[in-house]
């Protein structure tokens, strides 16, 4: 998996969009409205087989300010996989070029364009027959040509370097797809509900302190309830003790709701990476 960021985080590629509380496949759930370089960058992603053959190229999650990207290498590079993303960087910065030429064109464009000034013209004041176009055009001196604009100086579009991150084994894989088609809702919920997602530092519980990520406020439940699940488990048995887990911390006398299994940080609180606490978010 290769992750690349923006220079200084500008979010250029898009910006995120919908619900961070939909269902995951509804049409409001969170996702990226890419931009013009957005998507050009997205295609430029997808055409790395078309250089390097002895890659497939697996998945793509397109964020504001980053991207992360799952390559296959099926067989032996010619060059290091640094190279190949310098590579795909000078694709993209092509492609931003390009671009930003043709925005100023269309700006230019605009500019020459002439303005309405909202004055009564000459015919109208005096009710003369105004000159011919051709005569108008030629008794007007010549509009002043706009200086040239200095050229723009080099601004990269990535910042220095990449990270990457290794299969293990052909498991992990799925968990990286999830996790790439995740990035939206997470990004959002940060923004909706930063204390949820963000690490926390000394947490007493008890004798013991703890340092964690999750939904605090679950620990103050007065009824919690230890989860525990293998990643062994198939998707049918996750789902079975999913609905369990939900049944005993529905309320008594609340109607039971459908359950879906997502990575949701509204039902888990995570300490120290091996413990969870369970509460219901109803």
């Amino acid at each position: 998996m290769i992750t690349l960021e923006t220079e200084g985080r500008l979010p250029l590629f898009g910006k995120l969009a919908g619900n961070p509380f939909a269902e995951a496949g509804s049409s409001d759930a969170p996702h990226i409205v890419l931009s013009e370089l957005g998507k050009a960058v997205q295609k430029e992603w997808f055409s790395i087989n078309a250089f390097y053959p002895q890659i497939d190229v697996i998945a793509l999650q397109m964020m504001p300010d980053h991207m992360h990207g799952i390559l296959f290498v099926k067989a032996q590079l010619p060059v290091h996989l640094g190279q190949v993303i310098t590579g795909f960087k000078a694709g993209c910065r092509k492609a931003q070029r390009k671009l930003e030429a043709q925005a100023a064109t269309a700006a230019a464009t605009d500019a020459a364009k002439p303005r309405p000034t909202g004055k009564p013209g000459l015919a109208q004041q005096t009710g003369a027959v105004p000159p011919s176009p051709q005569a108008a055009v030629s008794s007007l001196p010549s509009p002043a040509q706009p200086l040239p604009k200095p050229a723009q100086p080099f601004r990269p579009l990535f910042a220095p370097g990449y990270n990457d991150l290794i299969l293990r084994s052909y498991d992990e894989l799925t968990v990286w797809k999830n996790y790439l088609l995740d990035n939206p809702r997470r990004l959002m919920m940060k923004h909706a509900r930063p204390d949820w997602l963000y690490p926390f530092f000394g947490l007493k519980l008890g004798a013991y302190t703890f340092n964690g990520i999750g939904n605090r406020s679950l620990l103050s439940a007065p009824r919690r309830i230890a989860v525990k699940l293998s990643r062994h488990l198939t998707e049918q048995q996750i789902e079975e003790e999913t609905a369990r887990y939900l049944e005993e911390a529905r309320p008594l006398g609340t109607p039971q709701r459908e359950a879906h299994h997502h990575p949701s940080p509204m039902r888990t609180a995570q300490l120290d990476g091996n413990r969870n606490f369970f509460s219901s978010d109803g």
